[in-house]
């Protein structure tokens, strides 16, 4: 075709509210693009889009994990996109305001922007177990800075995503028996590989990385708390974060390791993300402890120092009872493999270890976690699991200890107990792992009794919820050693 230009003026005068649209066709003689076609779009007297007629309905979950959660609606009318908000803990209390573009991670009110976007399923990041989250969906038309929420009925709906599922993993293991550690390396050392650079595929990008305001994401050093923002893909290099091997690398029987990688070098229950810099490169392979003298280096909630006459490594009070738990894991995974022992260095005291597994137990990121890993490498961490577990291992020569673990008792119990499915459309299980439920009671949240019996004898409790009106209830189960009180969710 011939090359030409030729100007055009196009004058709109609103005389009423809404969405204007046109289209301006050209003929030519191009064969692959006749006519060219030009869609436009204005807005009238009020600076904004047409509001939609009517908000989505039918706000459902699905896949509810301790990790993730997906949710779906059916679409609202003459609707161009949709804006998801999020809150734990209570109803979303925030409005959109039109003719403001909000982006993943925005803060509206009370609640956090999960998805915008055309569609009509979601799944929102940051999903921590044992958690209550409250979701609105609103419809909004327009293009950025022209937004018109339909505000008012908006969908409405919440989940509660599931703790510990231990279900029969550790059947037939037992704490008494002296073959109890070479039981557990055999029972959580067989697992799926994963490349130690396939981690950002996995944990990073399903599970760590978190939204941020304007659109942004980030990731936590679990050393020292910092939270690095940044705009997505997760790079490694961009952010200036590695993978921190809590059981040093240089620690293992089998350094190094890592060309080729074997197991022991690429299990994800062992691997966090941590500040290189700052956090990695200071740790190196130092023992963890409490700094009792001189600071030498501090970052944030990490610092290097003495120790008596001993440099260690403290990192911040949340990751303390975490990282002793995969000290623990990796020593007893990997317990025995090719004849190695794989007691902790003699220069890592295991008593402070102890201590903050018993001081930091596992909260809603660690359980979170641990079902994540489950979900992809196929096994688990006993001590998350079954926080005593670590009073029956000297872990500084791996050999059985005969004790009675008495240490943090209710706190055990507690961490040990799980009530599975949330929600739930029927059935309900629980269990306190490793002990036997003697007695159970079922309360509504007005504290009235719905269900009660004090003599059973079961290692997982089996109700029928199929009588009960939805909503919350309350369970407290008994066993030999002292009481566990949960909660579930009837749909």
């Amino acid at each position: 075709m011939g090359l030409g230009a030729q100007s055009f003026s196009l004058t709109f005068t609103p005389t009423a509210n809404g969405s204007r649209f046109a289209t301006i066709t050209i003929a030519n003689n191009d064969a692959d693009e006749n006519p060219y076609t030009i869609s436009l779009l204005a807005v009238g007297l009020d600076n904004l889009a047409t509001e939609p007629s009517s908000n989505p309905t039918n706000l459902n979950f699905s896949n509810i994990q301790a990790y993730t959660l997906s949710g779906a609606y059916t679409a609202g009318s003459n609707t161009e996109k949709y804006l998801v908000l999020w809150s734990k803990g209570a109803p979303v209390s925030g409005t959109p305001t039109d003719a403001n573009t909000y982006f993943r991670g925005d803060i509206i009110g009370n609640a956090k922007v999960a998805y915008v976007g055309g569609g009509t399923s979601f799944i929102p990041r940051g999903v921590r177990a044992n958690q209550n989250y409250h979701f609105a969906v609103y419809a909004f038309n327009g293009t950025p800075g022209f937004e018109n929420y339909k505000t008012n009925g908006a969908a409405s709906g919440n989940c509660t995503t599931t703790g510990l599922n231990i279900g029969s993993y550790y059947a037939g293991i037992s704490s008494a028996s002296p073959t109890f550690i070479a039981d557990l390396s055999a029972l959580i050392g067989p697992h799926n590989f994963i490349s130690y650079f396939n981690y950002k595929q996995t944990v990073m990008n399903q599970f760590e990385v978190c939204d941020t305001t304007a659109g942004q994401s980030f990731v936590t050093c679990v050393y020292t708390g910092e939270n690095k923002v940044f705009s997505d893909p997760f790079d490694w290099t961009a952010t200036g974060y590695s993978r921190e091997h809590t059981f040093c690398h240089s620690w293992m029987p089998t350094f190094p390791c890592d060309n080729p990688e074997q197991d022991e070098y690429t299990d994800q229950h062992n691997l966090y993300p941590t500040n290189l810099a700052n956090a990695n490169s200071y740790r190196s392979n130092l023992p963890l402890n409490e700094i009792t003298g001189n600071v030498l280096f501090n970052f944030l909630e990490g610092s290097v120092g003495y120790n008596a006459s001993q440099m260690v490594y403290e990192p911040r009070a949340a990751q303390k009872g975490n990282a002793a738990r995969s000290i623990f894991y990796m020593a007893t995974a990997y317990n025995g493999q090719n004849g190695l022992n794989w007691a902790i260095p003699n220069y890592q005291d295991q008593d402070i270890l102890k201590t903050w597994h018993f001081t930091d137990l596992p909260d809603s990121y660690e359980i979170a976690r641990q079902e994540y890993i489950y979900s992809v490498q196929d096994n688990r961490n006993p001590y998350i699991d079954s926080v005593n577990y670590a009073c029956h291992v000297s872990f500084s020569n791996m050999t059985y200890l005969d004790v009675n673990c008495n240490v943090g008792l209710e706190e055990q119990l507690q961490s040990n107990f799980s009530v599975f499915p949330v929600p739930s459309n029927g059935k309900v299980f629980a269990q306190v792992n490793g002990l036997n439920i003697t007695q159970y009671t079922v309360s509504d949240l007005m504290g009235r009794v719905v269900f009660k019996n004090d003599f059973v004898n079961v290692p997982v409790l089996e109700l029928n919820g199929q009588n009960l009106r939805s909503g919350k209830y309350i369970i407290e189960v008994n066993t030999e050693l002292g009481t566990a009180k949960g909660s579930f969710i009837i749909e």
